[in-house]
């Protein structure tokens, strides 16, 4: 079944549409993305919903 992120809590859209431009900044200049970013994103997950996580 799919499951739908709702973050209930970003300043603005601009905020969101920036944190993507990062991620896919960093993804084609290192290839991938680093733990730091990978953690982060983990920790979002786990905010928004913690069964995502797992």
């Amino acid at each position: 079944m799919a499951r739908t992120i709702s973050v209930v809590k970003w300043e603005s859209e601009q905020d969101v549409e920036n944190a993507v431009r990062d991620i896919r900044g960093e993804m084609e200049r290192q290839g991938g993305l680093t733990k730091e970013t990978e953690r982060a994103m983990q920790h979002s997950l786990l905010v928004a919903d913690p069964g995502l996580a797992n």
